[in-house]
């Protein structure tokens, strides 16, 4: 199955590791935990992404409400 294009975005992050303190006692809570974080670029946009102990990658929700915003203020 093709990747989705935000899936090969994600792909080309320069991913870094995150604080072991941290990560270590939210995965004892058996939360699911950032391991490591990067710069999602779009264009001039850019979003902080997480990748969790789980695989899952997601974006900052501050920095995607902002993008949405911005889109709402540029369209009216």
């Amino acid at each position: 199955m093709a990747k989705q294009p935000i899936e090969i975005m994600l792909d080309n992050i320069k991913w870094e590791p995150i604080e072991q303190d941290i990560v270590e006692t939210m995965m004892e809570r058996d939360i699911p935990t950032a391991t490591h974080q990067g710069i999602l670029a779009i264009g001039d946009i850019k979003l902080r992404v997480y990748q969790l102990n789980n695989g899952q990658r997601v974006i900052e929700q501050n920095d995607l409400i902002n993008l949405f915003k911005s889109w709402e203020d540029a369209n009216g």
